[in-house]
């Protein structure tokens, strides 16, 4: 499937709306009044433009004069500055965890679309980076610019226990079948822990270090357990994914180079039915599916590609550049993670370039790519879609019962149906002509 032969809607009205997915699929156009700024269009302005920063900048301002429609049902209020990181528990419905840019992490509890309570973690003394549930709910992981990973009770608030070692903590997780905790740092190294609860005293305990993970070159920028557990995935700075045996702490194999990226790993994911398989993406726009045991290269994908601009070079400005060189811009990957139905084996990720992307793990072929559109609220008893006027946030793109297709510039809905009911989409509109159970 060759994206490229594809073309703009020819009504100037059409809704700004980007999908790709094989060509045998069905279609269907949903439009709006306003017209769409492909990256087309966003790539002439970029060579019209003298200076890289202020194409940059201009982007951002027409983003600030979007009106984003709300369409939130609860609203959490406590942080005084941005919040960077959100976990739902795994097992009590209504009980959430924030962290923000205030230092602080709160726990929430909420009940028919109302805030019932809410529990501020106090202690760190720099942003809160990371939040994260252990296996069972029981307890709280929270991670901080300060280099510190506090664990509280999940449900009290009480803290735990305190884990202390790398100069700051870029990102956190869980083991997921244990206790156990591993941190990233700027300084090169990843830290694993082992948590207890609070003494007899009462006290909260230092937990254990058990390995130091060391052999980085600059910050370690994501990492994971592998979903089985047998193994620890980081990514750095220096563009390479790295296997080590959490036991011995040794470096199992280095994923560098062809088989790397070129530059920084944002992201990284296990594969929650393979954990043999983890998902990588990179500042370079390039994700890779890489196989633990065989040390494989499986596939790789290119999320975003190189766009040529032009940049004339100035005073203070960073870029060592004549007026008139070309200059290859990269939207980065900042997040990956796989279906976790066994029958549709694929992965999927997101971008800077604003683009949600869904891939067959198998043939490497690109199945959908999810851009702008604009539906306020597309719903039945049964399920949710919902999105903004920015973005398409599809929170159940899936499920046993449907599979949503889509293509280049339409969406259409071509498998959406259950047994209990059928949506159809027409061109200017969508109707539910045939929306019913036995209830309704």
């Amino acid at each position: 499937m060759d994206s490229d032969t594809n073309s703009n809607p020819t009504n100037s009205g059409d809704e700004a709306v980007v999908f790709e997915v094989d060509g045998e699929m069905m279609t269907e156009v949903v439009t709006s009044d306003e017209p769409f700024d492909d990256m087309s269009e966003t790539a002439s302005e970029m060579n019209d433009d003298d200076n890289l920063e202020e194409v940059f900048e201009e982007e951002e301002e027409d983003e600030e004069d979007i009106n984003v429609i709300d369409i939130s049902t609860l609203k959490f209020e406590g942080h005084s500055d941005s919040v960077y990181c959100v976990k739902i528990h795994p097992t009590i419905p209504g009980l959430v965890a924030t962290g923000g840019g205030d230092d602080k992490a709160y726990i929430w509890r909420y009940e028919n679309d109302t805030v019932i309570s809410s529990i501020p973690l106090v202690g760190h003394t720099d942003s809160v980076t990371n939040v994260g549930f252990n296996y069972d709910g029981k307890f709280l992981m929270t991670g901080a610019y300060d280099g510190v990973v506090r664990v509280w009770d999940a449900q009290t608030g009480v803290l735990q226990c305190v884990l202390e070692g790398p100069e700051d903590v870029e990102w956190c997780r869980w083991h997921n079948k244990g206790n156990a905790i591993i941190a990233g740092s700027r300084d090169s190294t990843v830290w694993m822990w082992l948590t207890s609860a609070v003494s007899a005293s009462g006290e909260p305990t230092k937990g254990q270090c058990v390995q130091v993970f060391a052999g980085h070159d600059g910050e370690v920028s994501s990492g994971t357990f592998s979903y089985d557990g047998k193994h620890v995935c980081t990514g750095g700075e220096d563009g390479s994914v790295r296997l080590w045996a959490p036991k011995t702490g040794l470096c199992k194999h280095v994923y560098q180079d062809h088989f790397g990226h070129n530059g920084t790993v944002t992201c990284l994911a296990s594969n929650p039915l393979d954990g043999d398989i983890i998902i990588s993406g990179g500042i370079d726009g390039k994700v890779l599916l890489l196989q633990l045991s065989n040390k494989k290269l499986l596939q790789k994908f290119q999320h975003c590609a190189e766009v040529d601009t032009e940049a004339e070079a100035e005073a203070g400005d960073g870029m060592d550049l004549d007026e008139g060189d070309s200059v290859k811009v990269v939207s980065s990957v900042e997040c990956v993670g796989f279906s976790n139905l066994a029958q549709y084996k694929w992965c999927a990720s997101g971008g800077v370039d604003k683009t949600l992307k869904v891939w067959d793990m198998i043939t490497g072929q690109l199945r959908a790519t999810c851009r702008y559109i604009h539906l306020s609220m597309l719903y039945t008893p049964l399920y949710g879609i919902y999105t903004s006027l920015c973005y398409i946030h599809l929170s159940m793109l899936y499920t046993p019962l449907y599979v949503i297709y889509t293509s280049p510039w339409y969406i259409h809905l071509s498998m959406l149906y259950t047994p209990l009911y059928v949506i159809y989409t027409s061109l200017w509109y969508i109707h539910l002509s045939m929306l019913y159970t036995p209830l309704y």
